[in-house]
């Protein structure tokens, strides 16, 4: 993949940004699990609109590596990297990166490819520099059928350069060749051989005039554009440099190559090769290939076919003699030379024997070593399915606590619960319970996919909602009024993190390190389909009633719990409310809804323009789709029957 310098940027606090200063909202590392499928060993490298990974397939058991994004924000990039995915999957070559599947989770898109051992041209450049002219052909032949082939294909690669090149080591073939990173590439329309491309994009150095200046070229590109680049390559082959304004003369030793490189490197499209192949193959020279020995045609001229016939006669004639000369015995026996021959060749046999016997030996040894292997591997074996039994026990421990736990909070709560009902009826009554229930708070616990949510209840009451107007920091929408809860409800004691967020949705493995911090940049709707499936899971769990719900606190529920004590402001941090947003009244109301404006209500203590939004009565409204990365939700336990007026109500105002 083509390099570039890192443009990723750190805030004040440390958290990572995108090229254009966006929040990356995935920060992913060795040991991570992407997609719960594919675990990351370690980062390859980055280009210009992403990040590539070596991971392990959990699931095939094989090794992958996968191209995202850098930020999930920029949707143009993720159109860009599904646009690569599409081109790839239609590209079926041995020389070219296989792509397996394209996979996505809520954050980005992943191309998963197959994973290629090796090291890339450039790095090959810079240990030897220079290649010999036979590399260079068997190298840039690869590169140019493979070109060919994706030009059959109606696509121009437009960044052909030594870091989209792997090099692979075939023991008996040399080196073979992988080309990657399509991510620049560009399909030709039908019935045209060109593409109209007014962008600048490619590698420096390996770019084609009409890639440099497409207004020049009225913005077409033709495959004659990755000859070009296929040009350059070679001559930063053979010379290690490039080439000085598309002059090859420096090759004075080989005028075959200077031809070829200068109508490859020509300005004008046109005036090029008609292929890739047919570059490589105008400039092969005799260099180009292994040596080898061959008669001389001016030799075989001189032999006449007349003489042919007596030459092979004479020579069959002094074969035969010298053969059997060799086979006449000597006349003082066996000769002094003959005799060294023989006591050379009985050492050699000798030694030969001796070898073979020390390779017995050690065959034996390994033998005998992985025989103990075995018996180790077999103990293991056995130690590993005991302590596997075990965990089993352990998990069946478990879930039974965990259902002991869960009927003792199931009791619990009914219990409190009807405690509850019976004080409100008395309140109504008698209006005399208030401040004994202030006095003696009541608080219940319950764990939803292994995670603690922690209530408290908050009875009901009278108050003073809003500030004074001529008081500091005060907005005109803060006006003081009496409002009356006619009914208690119980509301979270923090703000819903990440991980009750995500185990909700199914998805908590991609949360582990910031699992019990509050879940923020998130919008209104989003929030509400949480408590909707929230309750659904509690209720399947028998942890709350059927005729309870969770919703998201209204205004002015919020207002008396934060008042009373029952909840804190969070540092740094606002909350949606379910309320649309109004100007308080002028009189006493009760169980206020806001149902008649276009936004929702905000309300908490985040600190953005002014110290005013830091207290209490601070308001201000936004739309339902609006996010910031200060904006969290808490959520209120109450009767369905209050809910559902509330929705009625909410559902009228929208049609008026």
């Amino acid at each position: 993949m083509t390099q570039y310098k890192s443009t990723a940027k750190t805030d004040s606090q440390g958290t990572k940004l995108d090229p254009e200063g966006r929040i990356e909202y995935l920060h992913i590392k060795a040991g991570d699990i992407l997609t719960g499928r594919y675990e990351v060993i370690r980062e390859l490298g980055h280009g210009a609109i992403g990040r590539v990974f070596h991971c392990r397939d959990m699931v095939a058991g094989r090794e992958v590596v996968l191209k995202t994004v850098f930020s999930n924000i920029d949707q143009n990039d993720m159109e860009i990297l599904r646009r690569e995915f599409e081109i790839m999957n239609k590209l079926h070559h041995d020389d070219i990166v296989s792509v397996i599947d394209w996979v996505e989770d809520d954050f980005r898109g992943y191309i998963v490819m197959e994973y290629v051992e090796g090291e890339t041209l450039a790095a090959y450049l810079e240990k030897h520099r220079k290649l010999e002219v036979r590399i260079v052909s068997d190298v840039a032949r690869q590169i140019a059928v493979t070109l060919d082939y994706t030009h059959k294909k109606q696509i121009i690669h437009r960044d052909v350069n030594p870091n989209n090149v792997i090099l692979q080591t075939t023991r008996g073939k040399g080196l073979s060749v992988k080309l990657i990173d399509f991510g620049l590439s560009l399909k030709i329309q039908e019935d045209t051989s060109y593409v109209t491309c007014l962008e600048k994009n490619g590698t420096p150095g390996y770019m084609s005039p009409e890639q440099i200046n497409p207004k020049y070229y009225n913005g077409r590109l033709t495959v004659n554009s990755d000859q070009y680049s296929l040009a350059v390559l070679v001559y930063k082959m053979l010379t290690g440099q490039f080439p000085l304004y598309n002059n090859c003369d420096k090759l004075t030793w080989n005028t075959k190559l200077n031809d070829a490189l200068n109508k490859a490197l020509a300005s004008q499209p046109e005036k090029r090769f008609n292929s890739c192949l047919d570059f490589v193959m105008a400039m092969q020279t005799r260099e180009s290939f292994q040596p080898y020995e061959m008669i001389s045609k001016e030799l075989l001229k001189t032999l006449r076919p007349k003489h042919m016939k007596w030459i092979g006669y004479v020579l069959t004639f002094a074969f035969v003699l010298i053969l059997l000369f060799s086979l006449l015995p000597s006349k003082h026996g066996i000769s002094e030379e003959e005799l060294k021959n023989r006591v050379f060749i009985e050492k050699e046999k000798k030694a030969i024997e001796a070898e073979r016997e020390q390779i017995k030996v050690e065959r034996e040894m390994n033998e005998e070593e992985c025989r103990k292997m075995k018996l180790e591997c077999a103990k293991m074996k056995k130690v590993y399915s005991k302590i596997k039994s075990e965990c089993v026990k352990i998990e069946e421990n478990q879930k039974i606590i965990v259902e002991v736990k869960t009927e003792i909070r199931e009791n619990e709560f009914v219990g409190i619960t009807e405690g509850i009902s019976k004080k409100v009826v008395t309140e109504h009554e008698s209006g005399t319970v208030t401040k004994e229930i202030n006095q003696q708070r009541q608080e219940f616990v319950i764990v939803i996919n292994g995670f603690m949510y922690e209530f408290i209840f908050v009875p009901s009451g009278t108050f003073m909602m809003g500030g004074a107007i001529s008081g500091n920091n005060c907005n005109n929408d803060e006006q003081q009024h009496i409002v009356t809860l006619t009914q208690g409800y119980w509301i979270s004691k923090k703000l819903v993190t990440n991980g009750q967020y995500y185990s909700i949705k199914k998805k908590q493995q991609l949360y582990t390190y910031y699992k019990d911090k509050p879940k923020v940049g998130i919008n209104w709707t989003e929030v509400k389909g949480f408590c909707t499936i929230l309750t659904r899971e509690a209720r399947k769990n028998g942890q709350i009633p059927e005729e309870y719900e969770f919703m998201l606190t209204t205004e002015s529920q919020w207002e008396k719990a934060v008042q009373e004590g029952y909840i804190f402001l969070v540092e740094d941090k606002c909350e949606w409310c379910l309320d649309m947003y109004e100007s308080y009244p002028n009189q006493p109301v009760s169980d206020p809804i806001g149902a008649r404006g276009t936004c929702h209500v905000i309300r908490g203590g985040a600190y953005c323009y002014s110290s005013g939004e830091c207290r209490i009565k601070d308001r201000i409204s936004r739309r339902a789709s609006y996010r910031n990365r200060k904006l969290g939700f808490r959520v209120v336990l109450v009767p369905i029957n209050r809910q559902d007026t509330i929705q009625a109500e909410n559902r009228m105002s929208c049609e008026n």
